[in-house]
């Protein structure tokens, strides 16, 4: 449910939309993936590091994802 509460949706420019979730801020590795949709099946991905550089680099991810099209 706490999860859920931090997730965010993002559209991707071919009109699918990703839930991205930020699973940092907890110990020294921070995590955010990204879940789309699509039709049968889901892509998933993610962004993995130290967790200043991951949060760092959070709105370029969230910017990468927005610029995809499956």
């Amino acid at each position: 449910a706490a999860l859920a509460k931090e997730a965010i949706k993002v559209t991707l420019k071919g009109g699918q939309e990703a839930t991205v979730v930020d699973l940092g801020g907890k110990g020294p590795t921070r995590i955010l993936g990204a879940i789309v949709p699509d039709g049968d099946k889901s892509w998933f991905f993610k962004l993995t590091g130290p967790d200043a550089l991951v949060a760092k680099e959070r709105e370029n991810f969230v910017g990468w994802l927005k610029s995809m099209q499956l």
